[in-house]
């Protein structure tokens, strides 16, 4: 398997009330592959990585100095966003900047990983749980009245 199938199978696997968009933007530098749709209107960007090789302990995913910055502003302002790690024995999912540093594999299975995705997609974990009016560094969001 490598990236593209990787993501093929995350998105055949996906329940019917999940839409998924696979980004294909040759002029914006940084944009994750996929953005998940959930059945409140919540979104979920994730970064998709791939490696043939299985990592035991700890991995940290090889992003590009744009994709770090897109991840970063968007969580910064409140974005759901994320990075899904596969590898042959299973998969990893960072959160809240987790992919700046490394953390111990985790090994998920498909059954767990969908999971955890239609949990991050409800309406009570899209802002962070900081609550509706705040972003993820609780600071008030930019409303229009």
């Amino acid at each position: 398997m490598n990236e593209a199938g990787f993501i093929r199978a995350l998105r055949t696997r996906l329940p019917e009330h999940l839409v998924v968009w696979k980004v294909a933007d040759r002029v914006t530098r940084g944009v994750p592959d996929l953005v998940i749709f959930g059945p409140d209107g919540a979104l979920l960007w994730l970064e998709a990585k791939y490696s043939k090789t299985n990592h035991l302990t700890r991995i940290k995913p090889k992003l590009s100095l744009p994709q770090l910055a897109w991840l970063q502003q968007r969580y910064d302002t409140g974005h759901n966003v994320g990075v899904i790690f596969g590898q042959p024995n299973g998969i990893t999912l960072f959160w809240d900047k987790s992919w700046e540093s490394s953390q111990h594999v985790q090994n998920c299975t498909w059954s767990e990983t969908i999971q955890i995705l239609s949990d991050k997609l409800t309406l009570s974990t899209r802002r962070g749980d900081h609550g509706s009016n705040t972003n993820n560094n609780r600071q008030p969001l930019d409303c229009c009245s």
